[in-house]
């Protein structure tokens, strides 16, 4: 087994997080709202589902050319960074991952634990 294939979940998530972070510190910076945390996590999350939305169509487009694919434990992992929204955008727009149950399930199942997350959160922040 190649050992870039191997790893390539893993090579991908942190090349992944890197580029979104790198992106966000940028974004915000431009702004120059450093101090805001509630910008911080504005900018965090609108370019992680950006840059989700276009792993998934890149993954669409590397299927049709059958070159090097985007592990779906990737996929996974940026949506449960905070890309849910642009994975679900991403599988809608490029007609990618969306008819695969086992896929799905597992999406479905990171959208359940961010609610839930949210939730919890709402409820400590509340008292």
């Amino acid at each position: 087994m190649n050992l870039f294939r191997r790893y390539s979940a893993t090579v991908f998530s942190l090349v992944f997080v890197f580029v979104t972070a790198t992106l966000t510190a940028g974004l915000v910076n431009g702004f120059g709202a450093v101090e805001s945390r509630w910008v911080w996590i504005g900018a965090w999350f609108l370019v992680c589902n950006v840059t989700t939305c276009l792993a998934f169509g890149i993954d669409k487009w590397l299927a049709g050319n059958g070159g090097f694919r985007i592990p779906e434990t990737a996929l996974w992992f940026a949506a449960l960074i905070g890309g849910s929204i642009g994975a679900a955008a991403g599988m809608r727009a490029f007609r990618h991952k969306s008819a695969k149950t086992s896929f799905r399930t597992v999406f479905f199942a990171i959208i359940a634990l961010q609610v839930l997350a949210i939730a919890i959160v709402a409820l400590l922040t509340m008292r």
